[in-house]
């Protein structure tokens, strides 16, 4: 999904096919990678605030390293991640297996998680608790099983 900086426009891309219509032929090449394990997903805690100090784990740290080796051919000139603890450590493991400087990691804070709110830092079975109990409400209300996001 982008918006216009002025909020003026919103485009929601579909499919890789229709990214690739809408994308300007650079010549670059990007990768996206997910961060490694973190406390938050062995203590199977929500984590949608950047302000939030779950780090990675040592299997998450092994992970990355193992992602990294992956990249080498690659000749990755810059890494963009989001300001969380763990995606920022990610980028700087990649960044020293590929030999990138640290000014090559460009924090993005337009980067993010889904906010979760007020379930934040809770269990995510508090999520599917209270998913549960708002899909029963709105089946009530329209007399419809809504479907449920892509995404849970």
């Amino acid at each position: 999904i982008w918006q216009t900086s002025d909020g003026a426009e919103t485009v929601v891309i579909g499919s890789l096919a229709e990214l690739k219509q809408r994308t300007k032929k650079s010549g670059n090449r990007y990768f996206v990678m997910r961060h490694g394990e973190a406390e938050s997903n062995v203590l199977s805690v929500i984590s949608s605030d950047s302000r939030d100090q779950y780090k990675l784990t040592k299997r998450g740290q092994n992970q990355v390293l193992a992602a990294a080796t992956d990249l080498k051919r690659e000749h990755l000139s810059r890494i963009y991640c989001s300001s969380f603890l763990r995606t920022r450590e990610t980028a700087e493991i990649i960044a020293d297996e590929l030999g990138l400087l640290r000014d090559k990691i460009i924090f993005d804070d337009s980067l993010q998680e889904f906010n979760f709110g007020e379930l934040n830092s809770k269990p995510f079975s508090e999520f599917w608790i209270f998913k549960s109990k708002n899909q029963k409400k709105n089946e009530n209300r329209t007399g419809q099983t809504e479907k449920s996001s892509p995404c849970f």
